[in-house]
């Protein structure tokens, strides 16, 4: 499978994990998965080198494009945006210098379902619709946290 959305040229996929994760509606460790899921669909030589990179990236959101190596666009209304917010908001996210809110991201979310459809298509190993992230798997003799 190839890369699609992931480069300089056309950046809409990484463009929108970004934006996802600016807006709380996914955190590092999310990110993280999503890197360990693309590494899983892609041929190695198909992976961009950033991919890696960002499994073991720990500092600051705003200097995240230095992984990256350019700053990733989606193409995207300010509602867009706010229905990310109303997906952090169901995903139970702090809610720190939000620009919209809460009950303005979720009509947002209501408003604009391909938001949600989006977010599930990329972020597969998340759920959300209860609050929070979808439970780990356990052992046979483990119970869930």
């Amino acid at each position: 499978m190839r890369a699609i959305g992931l480069d300089r040229e056309n950046s809409e996929t990484i463009g929108f994990v970004m934006t996802s994760l600016f807006c709380s509606a996914i955190d590092l460790e999310d990110l993280k998965q999503w890197c360990y899921h693309i590494i899983g669909e892609l041929e190695t030589s198909d992976t961009p080198g950033y991919v890696f990179d960002l499994l073991d990236y720990n500092g600051s959101l705003a200097k995240i494009d230095k992984v990256l190596g350019f700053v990733p666009s989606w193409k995207h209304s300010d509602k867009d945006v706010a229905a990310l917010y109303g997906i952090a908001a169901k995903r139970c996210a702090d809610r720190f210098d939000w620009p919209v809110d809460e009950q303005d991201a979720m009509t947002a979310l209501v408003d604009l379902p391909e938001i949600e459809s989006r977010f599930r298509e990329t972020f597969p190993f998340i759920e959300h619709e209860l609050g929070g992230a979808a439970p780990q798997a356990t052992g046979p003799n483990e119970s869930p946290s």
